[in-house]
């Protein structure tokens, strides 16, 4: 296991006016298992994709750590989850 602390399973680094992002994921052996990350890979895929649409409505522009950017934050996690779980029901269906 590499010797380093992880503090979220992706980031997104993007340039909006150019429509140009890099998503990145966390390697599954950086994880510790005791972690109080989700470590729902997917979730936090979608989560990721998820900001490139509502960067569109916010233009870029929130601050981190601001009112606006907490709320946007907990929408997109939410959105998320909601995506992936239906998704999950789907495939179990069949």
């Amino acid at each position: 296991m590499r010797e380093r602390e992880i503090e979220a399973l992706a980031r997104i680094h993007h340039n909006h006016p150019l429509r140009h992002a890099r998503i990145l994921l966390a390697d599954a052996v950086d994880i510790d298992p005791n972690s109080y990350l989700d470590t729902d890979m997917e979730v936090s895929l979608v989560h990721e994709l998820l900001h490139l649409r509502f960067l569109d409505a916010t233009n870029g522009s929130l601050k981190d750590a601001s009112p606006e950017w907490r709320g946007m934050e907990a929408a997109v996690e939410a959105t998320a989850q909601a995506l992936v779980a239906i998704n999950n029901e789907r495939e179990a269906r069949g």
